[in-house]
Protein backbone atom coordinates (compact mmCIF):
# COMPACT_ATOMS: atom_id res chain seq x y z
CA UNK A 1 0.00 0.00 0.00
CA UNK A 2 2.83 2.35 0.86
CA UNK A 3 4.58 1.52 -2.43
CA UNK A 4 1.54 2.49 -4.50
CA UNK A 5 1.20 5.66 -2.46
CA UNK A 6 4.86 6.51 -2.95
CA UNK A 7 4.53 6.11 -6.71
CA UNK A 8 1.43 8.31 -6.78
CA UNK A 9 3.07 11.02 -4.72
CA UNK A 10 6.22 10.86 -6.81
CA UNK A 11 4.11 11.36 -9.95
CA UNK A 12 2.56 14.43 -8.36
CA UNK A 13 6.02 15.67 -7.52
CA UNK A 14 7.15 15.16 -11.12
CA UNK A 15 4.12 17.10 -12.35
CA UNK A 16 5.10 19.91 -10.01
CA UNK A 17 8.57 19.96 -11.56
CA UNK A 18 7.06 20.15 -15.07
CA UNK A 19 4.97 23.16 -14.06
CA UNK A 20 8.10 24.74 -12.67
CA UNK A 21 9.92 24.20 -15.96
CA UNK A 22 7.03 25.75 -17.93
CA UNK A 23 7.04 28.81 -15.72
CA UNK A 24 10.80 29.12 -16.06
CA UNK A 25 10.85 28.80 -19.86
CA UNK A 26 7.63 30.62 -20.69
CA UNK A 27 5.01 29.72 -23.31
CA UNK A 28 7.44 29.86 -26.26
CA UNK A 29 10.39 28.57 -24.27
CA UNK A 30 11.63 32.12 -23.79
CA UNK A 31 13.33 32.52 -20.41
CA UNK A 32 11.42 34.52 -17.84
CA UNK A 33 13.09 36.66 -15.23
CA UNK A 34 11.94 34.70 -12.21
CA UNK A 35 15.04 34.80 -10.07
CA UNK A 36 13.12 33.95 -6.88
CA UNK A 37 11.69 30.74 -8.35
CA UNK A 38 13.65 27.82 -6.85
CA UNK A 39 13.01 24.17 -7.81
CA UNK A 40 11.45 22.23 -4.95
CA UNK A 41 13.78 19.72 -3.27
CA UNK A 42 13.16 16.00 -3.78
CA UNK A 43 10.83 14.38 -1.27
CA UNK A 44 12.44 12.21 1.38
CA UNK A 45 10.90 8.84 2.38
CA UNK A 46 9.69 10.36 5.66
CA UNK A 47 7.93 13.18 3.81
CA UNK A 48 6.38 10.70 1.42
CA UNK A 49 5.10 8.60 4.32
CA UNK A 50 3.63 11.64 6.07
CA UNK A 51 1.95 12.94 2.91
CA UNK A 52 0.53 9.51 2.17
CA UNK A 53 -0.91 9.25 5.69
CA UNK A 54 -2.49 12.68 5.32
CA UNK A 55 -3.86 11.83 1.86
CA UNK A 56 -5.23 8.34 2.58
CA UNK A 57 -6.04 8.48 6.32
CA UNK A 58 -9.47 9.25 7.76
CA UNK A 59 -10.52 12.87 7.69
CA UNK A 60 -10.78 12.95 11.48
CA UNK A 61 -7.14 11.91 11.86
CA UNK A 62 -6.03 14.53 9.36
CA UNK A 63 -7.98 17.24 11.16
CA UNK A 64 -6.52 16.07 14.46
CA UNK A 65 -2.99 16.49 13.10
CA UNK A 66 -3.81 19.97 11.80
CA UNK A 67 -5.34 21.00 15.14
CA UNK A 68 -2.30 19.73 17.02
CA UNK A 69 0.03 21.69 14.76
CA UNK A 70 -2.02 24.85 15.24
CA UNK A 71 -2.19 24.32 19.02
CA UNK A 72 1.58 23.97 19.26
CA UNK A 73 2.00 27.27 17.42
CA UNK A 74 -0.20 29.20 19.86
CA UNK A 75 1.80 31.24 22.35
CA UNK A 76 0.56 30.50 25.87
CA UNK A 77 0.21 33.44 28.28
CA UNK A 78 2.89 33.72 30.94
CA UNK A 79 2.54 35.31 34.35
CA UNK A 80 4.21 38.71 34.39
CA UNK A 81 4.72 41.74 36.61
CA UNK A 82 5.30 45.41 35.71
CA UNK A 83 8.65 45.30 37.53
CA UNK A 84 9.99 42.40 35.50
CA UNK A 85 10.20 38.60 35.49
CA UNK A 86 12.29 38.34 38.65
CA UNK A 87 9.57 40.08 40.67
CA UNK A 88 6.92 37.98 38.89
CA UNK A 89 8.64 34.78 40.03
CA UNK A 90 8.76 36.07 43.61
CA UNK A 91 5.06 37.07 43.56
CA UNK A 92 4.06 33.64 42.25
CA UNK A 93 6.20 31.97 44.91
CA UNK A 94 4.43 33.96 47.65
CA UNK A 95 1.06 32.88 46.27
CA UNK A 96 2.08 29.22 46.25
CA UNK A 97 3.63 29.50 49.69
CA UNK A 98 0.27 30.71 50.99
CA UNK A 99 -1.50 27.82 49.22
CA UNK A 100 0.88 25.30 50.81
CA UNK A 101 0.79 26.94 54.25
CA UNK A 102 -1.97 24.75 55.70
CA UNK A 103 -4.12 27.73 56.72
CA UNK A 104 -7.29 25.62 56.55
CA UNK A 105 -6.03 22.77 58.71
CA UNK A 106 -8.07 22.13 61.87
CA UNK A 107 -6.59 23.30 65.16
CA UNK A 108 -6.64 19.78 66.60
CA UNK A 109 -5.23 17.12 64.30
CA UNK A 110 -3.20 13.94 64.51
CA UNK A 111 0.48 14.18 63.73
CA UNK A 112 2.19 12.10 61.06
CA UNK A 113 4.08 8.97 62.06
CA UNK A 114 7.84 9.56 62.42
CA UNK A 115 10.08 8.72 59.50
CA UNK A 116 11.31 5.15 60.06
CA UNK A 117 14.92 5.01 61.13
CA UNK A 118 17.36 3.01 59.00
CA UNK A 119 19.31 1.16 58.06
CA UNK A 120 16.75 -1.19 56.56
CA UNK A 121 17.68 -4.57 55.11
CA UNK A 122 17.94 -4.90 51.35
CA UNK A 123 16.44 -8.11 50.01
CA UNK A 124 14.78 -9.10 46.76
CA UNK A 125 11.40 -9.61 48.41
CA UNK A 126 11.01 -6.06 49.74
CA UNK A 127 13.43 -3.82 47.83
CA UNK A 128 12.05 -2.86 44.39
CA UNK A 129 15.45 -1.77 43.06
CA UNK A 130 17.54 -4.35 41.24
CA UNK A 131 19.75 -4.19 38.18
CA UNK A 132 17.11 -5.82 35.98
CA UNK A 133 14.21 -3.62 37.15
CA UNK A 134 16.22 -0.40 36.85
CA UNK A 135 17.40 -1.39 33.37
CA UNK A 136 13.83 -2.18 32.29
CA UNK A 137 12.43 1.06 33.74
CA UNK A 138 15.08 3.20 32.04
CA UNK A 139 14.30 1.67 28.65
CA UNK A 140 10.54 1.18 28.85
CA UNK A 141 8.97 3.40 31.50
CA UNK A 142 10.80 6.72 31.55
CA UNK A 143 8.97 9.42 29.58
CA UNK A 144 10.65 11.05 26.61
CA UNK A 145 10.65 14.72 25.63
CA UNK A 146 10.01 15.92 29.19
CA UNK A 147 11.40 18.98 30.94
CA UNK A 148 14.27 18.09 33.30
CA UNK A 149 14.53 18.93 36.97
CA UNK A 150 17.22 20.82 38.82
CA UNK A 151 19.85 18.25 37.78
CA UNK A 152 19.14 18.96 34.05
CA UNK A 153 19.23 15.23 33.23
CA UNK A 154 16.85 14.04 30.51
CA UNK A 155 15.86 10.52 29.58
CA UNK A 156 17.43 10.99 26.15
CA UNK A 157 20.80 11.57 27.84
CA UNK A 158 20.66 8.25 29.72
CA UNK A 159 19.51 5.96 26.92
CA UNK A 160 22.80 5.89 24.93
CA UNK A 161 24.76 4.97 28.09
CA UNK A 162 22.12 2.86 29.80
CA UNK A 163 24.44 -0.12 30.36
CA UNK A 164 27.02 2.09 32.08
CA UNK A 165 24.65 4.05 34.34
CA UNK A 166 22.35 1.21 35.46
CA UNK A 167 24.77 -0.14 38.13
CA UNK A 168 25.29 3.36 39.53
CA UNK A 169 21.58 4.20 39.63
CA UNK A 170 20.79 0.81 41.17
CA UNK A 171 23.36 1.28 43.94
CA UNK A 172 22.14 4.81 44.66
CA UNK A 173 18.48 3.71 44.76
CA UNK A 174 19.28 0.85 47.12
CA UNK A 175 21.16 3.25 49.38
CA UNK A 176 18.10 5.55 49.50
CA UNK A 177 15.92 2.55 50.35
CA UNK A 178 18.29 1.41 53.10
CA UNK A 179 18.63 4.79 54.84
CA UNK A 180 15.24 6.41 53.96
CA UNK A 181 17.16 9.44 52.70
CA UNK A 182 16.80 11.16 49.31
CA UNK A 183 19.46 13.40 47.67
CA UNK A 184 18.65 17.10 47.96
CA UNK A 185 18.40 17.58 44.18
CA UNK A 186 15.66 14.94 44.07
CA UNK A 187 13.79 16.90 46.75
CA UNK A 188 13.92 20.21 44.89
CA UNK A 189 10.78 20.99 42.89
CA UNK A 190 11.04 23.63 40.20
CA UNK A 191 7.49 24.84 39.63
CA UNK A 192 6.45 26.17 36.21
CA UNK A 193 3.10 28.06 36.29
CA UNK A 194 0.80 26.88 33.48
CA UNK A 195 -2.01 29.28 32.53
CA UNK A 196 -5.57 27.94 32.94
CA UNK A 197 -8.05 30.73 32.24
CA UNK A 198 -9.11 34.16 33.45
CA UNK A 199 -6.96 37.21 34.12
CA UNK A 200 -3.38 36.51 33.02
CA UNK A 201 -2.10 38.85 35.76
CA UNK A 202 -3.83 36.89 38.55
CA UNK A 203 -1.43 34.38 40.10
CA UNK A 204 -4.39 32.20 41.11
CA UNK A 205 -5.21 31.47 37.46
CA UNK A 206 -2.11 29.35 36.92
CA UNK A 207 -1.60 25.66 37.62
CA UNK A 208 1.69 24.95 39.43
CA UNK A 209 3.24 22.04 37.53
CA UNK A 210 6.32 20.61 39.25
CA UNK A 211 9.16 19.24 37.16
CA UNK A 212 10.19 16.24 39.11
CA UNK A 213 -18.80 19.60 37.62
CA UNK A 214 -20.10 18.82 39.80
CA UNK A 215 -18.39 19.48 43.15
CA UNK A 216 -14.86 20.70 42.80
CA UNK A 217 -12.27 20.94 45.56
CA UNK A 218 -10.41 24.23 45.66
CA UNK A 219 -6.65 23.85 45.06
CA UNK A 220 -7.05 20.16 45.82
CA UNK A 221 -3.45 19.00 45.54
CA UNK A 222 -2.18 22.06 47.44
CA UNK A 223 -4.33 21.44 50.54
CA UNK A 224 -3.63 17.75 51.17
CA UNK A 225 -2.77 17.08 54.81
CA UNK A 226 0.07 14.64 54.28
CA UNK A 227 -0.14 13.43 57.89
CA UNK A 228 -3.47 11.76 57.02
CA UNK A 229 -1.85 9.98 54.07
CA UNK A 230 1.14 8.77 56.09
CA UNK A 231 -1.09 7.44 58.88
CA UNK A 232 -3.18 5.54 56.31
CA UNK A 233 -0.06 4.02 54.75
CA UNK A 234 1.66 3.27 58.05
CA UNK A 235 0.10 -0.17 58.39
CA UNK A 236 0.01 -1.07 54.68
CA UNK A 237 3.49 -0.38 53.30
CA UNK A 238 6.96 -1.31 54.45
CA UNK A 239 9.03 1.03 56.61
CA UNK A 240 11.58 1.80 53.86
CA UNK A 241 8.80 2.69 51.40
CA UNK A 242 7.05 4.93 53.91
CA UNK A 243 10.34 6.60 54.78
CA UNK A 244 11.14 7.38 51.14
CA UNK A 245 7.66 8.81 50.52
CA UNK A 246 7.84 11.02 53.61
CA UNK A 247 11.29 12.23 52.65
CA UNK A 248 10.20 12.99 49.08
CA UNK A 249 7.14 15.05 50.02
CA UNK A 250 7.76 16.38 53.54
CA UNK A 251 11.27 17.65 52.89
CA UNK A 252 10.76 19.10 49.42
CA UNK A 253 12.08 22.54 48.53
CA UNK A 254 10.02 24.55 46.03
CA UNK A 255 11.09 27.37 43.73
CA UNK A 256 9.20 29.04 40.86
CA UNK A 257 10.70 29.25 37.37
CA UNK A 258 9.66 32.07 35.05
CA UNK A 259 11.80 32.39 31.97
CA UNK A 260 15.43 32.58 33.07
CA UNK A 261 14.57 33.64 36.62
CA UNK A 262 13.82 31.61 39.73
CA UNK A 263 12.28 32.62 43.04
CA UNK A 264 13.71 32.03 46.51
CA UNK A 265 13.01 28.51 47.77
CA UNK A 266 10.34 27.74 50.35
CA UNK A 267 9.00 24.68 52.17
CA UNK A 268 5.44 23.40 52.02
CA UNK A 269 3.39 22.40 55.05
CA UNK A 270 0.61 20.75 53.04
CA UNK A 271 0.02 19.48 49.53
CA UNK A 272 1.37 17.00 47.02
CA UNK A 273 3.18 18.30 43.97
CA UNK A 274 1.31 18.49 40.68
CA UNK A 275 3.29 16.70 38.00
CA UNK A 276 4.45 13.84 40.21
CA UNK A 277 3.17 10.40 39.18
CA UNK A 278 2.65 9.58 42.87
CA UNK A 279 0.40 12.56 43.63
CA UNK A 280 -2.88 11.13 42.20
CA UNK A 281 -2.47 7.96 44.26
CA UNK A 282 -1.66 9.87 47.44
CA UNK A 283 -4.60 12.20 46.89
CA UNK A 284 -6.95 9.23 46.45
CA UNK A 285 -5.82 7.92 49.84
CA UNK A 286 -6.38 11.36 51.37
CA UNK A 287 -9.96 11.75 50.07
CA UNK A 288 -10.93 8.10 50.50
CA UNK A 289 -12.86 8.73 53.73
CA UNK A 290 -15.36 11.03 51.99
CA UNK A 291 -17.45 8.19 50.44
CA UNK A 292 -17.50 6.47 53.84
CA UNK A 293 -18.84 9.63 55.47
CA UNK A 294 -21.48 10.14 52.76
CA UNK A 295 -22.53 6.50 52.97
CA UNK A 296 -23.80 7.03 56.52
CA UNK A 297 -26.40 9.58 55.40
CA UNK A 298 -29.87 8.10 55.92
CA UNK A 299 -31.93 7.53 52.78
CA UNK A 300 -35.72 7.87 52.51
CA UNK A 301 -37.55 4.58 52.21
CA UNK A 302 -41.02 5.96 51.56
CA UNK A 303 -42.71 4.90 48.32
CA UNK A 304 -43.31 8.60 47.74
CA UNK A 305 -39.69 8.85 46.67
CA UNK A 306 -39.00 5.39 45.28
CA UNK A 307 -41.55 3.12 43.68
CA UNK A 308 -39.16 0.18 43.36
CA UNK A 309 -35.78 -1.06 44.52
CA UNK A 310 -33.05 1.57 43.96
CA UNK A 311 -31.20 0.97 40.70
CA UNK A 312 -27.93 2.73 41.64
CA UNK A 313 -26.75 -0.09 43.87
CA UNK A 314 -23.38 -1.80 43.75
CA UNK A 315 -22.19 -4.56 46.06
CA UNK A 316 -25.23 -4.10 48.28
CA UNK A 317 -24.45 -0.39 48.81
CA UNK A 318 -26.50 2.56 47.60
CA UNK A 319 -24.33 4.77 45.36
CA UNK A 320 -24.74 8.41 46.37
CA UNK A 321 -21.40 9.77 45.13
CA UNK A 322 -18.84 9.39 42.36
CA UNK A 323 -15.24 10.56 42.69
CA UNK A 324 -12.59 11.24 40.08
CA UNK A 325 -9.48 13.08 41.29
CA UNK A 326 -10.72 16.35 42.82
CA UNK A 327 -14.17 16.18 41.17
CA UNK A 328 -17.06 14.78 43.22
CA UNK A 329 -20.59 13.98 42.05
CA UNK A 330 -23.37 13.72 44.64
CA UNK A 331 -26.45 11.71 43.64
CA UNK A 332 -29.63 12.02 45.71
CA UNK A 333 -33.27 13.06 45.76
CA UNK A 334 -33.95 16.75 46.52
CA UNK A 335 -34.91 15.89 50.10
CA UNK A 336 -31.60 14.10 50.72
CA UNK A 337 -29.18 16.39 48.86
CA UNK A 338 -28.92 19.01 51.68
CA UNK A 339 -27.84 16.27 54.08
CA UNK A 340 -25.13 15.12 51.68
CA UNK A 341 -23.91 18.69 51.22
CA UNK A 342 -23.73 19.22 54.97
CA UNK A 343 -21.82 15.98 55.43
CA UNK A 344 -19.40 16.95 52.64
CA UNK A 345 -18.82 20.33 54.30
CA UNK A 346 -18.16 18.67 57.66
CA UNK A 347 -15.69 16.30 56.04
CA UNK A 348 -13.82 19.14 54.33
CA UNK A 349 -13.42 21.07 57.57
CA UNK A 350 -12.24 18.01 59.46
CA UNK A 351 -9.51 17.32 56.86
CA UNK A 352 -8.58 20.92 56.11
CA UNK A 353 -9.67 21.40 52.50
CA UNK A 354 -12.39 23.63 51.02
CA UNK A 355 -14.95 23.28 48.25
CA UNK A 356 -14.95 25.68 45.31
CA UNK A 357 -18.56 26.94 44.81
CA UNK A 358 -17.59 28.75 41.61
CA UNK A 359 -16.96 25.38 39.93
CA UNK A 360 -19.97 23.54 41.40
CA UNK A 361 -23.16 22.89 39.42
CA UNK A 362 -26.55 21.35 40.17
CA UNK A 363 -28.26 19.02 37.69
CA UNK A 364 -31.98 18.28 38.02
CA UNK A 365 -32.80 14.92 36.47
CA UNK A 366 -36.45 14.05 35.76
CA UNK A 367 -37.75 11.06 37.68
CA UNK A 368 -40.15 8.34 36.57
CA UNK A 369 -42.93 10.21 38.39
CA UNK A 370 -42.51 13.39 36.37
CA UNK A 371 -40.86 15.24 39.25
CA UNK A 372 -37.32 16.39 39.84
Amino acid sequence: MFTRGSVALQELHNAQLNVHDDLSLGSDHSPLTLSCLVPPPPLSPNHLRLLWNLRSGPLADTNSIVRRIRHNRVIQPQFSHPEGPRVAATVMARHLQQAFSGANLPDIRYSAPPIPNGPHPIDEASCPFSTSTVHHDLLKRLSRCKAPGVDHIRTEMLLPIVDEVVPVITLLSQLCWKLSVIPSDWRTAQVVPIYKKGDVLDSGNYRPISLTSIMHIKSAYDTVDRAIVWRALDTHVSEPMLGILQCLFDQVSIQVLLGDYSSPSFWSRTGVLQGSILSPFLYSIYINTLPVALRDVRLPVSARYYSSTPQREFGGLWINCLLYADDVVLIAAPEVMPKLLMRAEEHSRSLGYRWNPAKCVVLNCPSDHGGR
